[in-house]
């Protein structure tokens, strides 16, 4: 909640790519420091750089999303976007349970920072190929 504050005005003043790769870096890092964590420590560390990462990015997600349709469209296009998201959890919780077994709970750590920095490619090449987009304010939802 805390970095929400912080990471909303950065976005509105600089622009969604000033959040959005520090906070998958964190997430990624908070991955990674949690699949080679030995104590409680390192798992509350790494447990706030995910949070951090995950709960910066996820509004933002949002944000350019609803920003991206027209305004009859919002409702769709955020119920799409959560959909989207549960169902990513679901299916990547999944298939991530069955491959535990096989190759320990380190690499499937490891495999989600993977994930998350293709995610951040995928987005880089999205972001490019339509250029910068204005974010929709509280106002103009009014």
């Amino acid at each position: 909640m805390i970095c929400r504050t912080f990471t909303g005005n950065i976005c509105d003043k600089k622009g969604p790519k000033y959040v959005v790769y520090p906070c998958l870096l964190a997430f990624t890092i908070g991955l990674v420091a949690l699949g080679y964590t030995n104590g409680s420590i390192m798992m509350i560390i790494s447990g706030g750089l995910i949070g951090i990462g995950y709960g910066s990015v996820t509004p933002v997600f949002q944000t350019q999303i609803i920003s991206s349709v027209e305004p009859h469209k919002i409702g769709v296009a955020n119920s799409l976007f959560f959909n989207a998201m549960d169902a990513g959890m679901a299916i990547g919780a999944f298939i991530m349970g069955m491959m535990v077994e096989s190759v320990g709970y380190r690499m499937i750590y490891v495999a989600g920072a993977v994930l998350v920095v293709l995610a951040g490619a995928l987005y880089a090449v999205q972001m490019k190929k339509r250029g910068v987009m204005p974010l929709v304010s509280t106002s103009e939802l009014h």
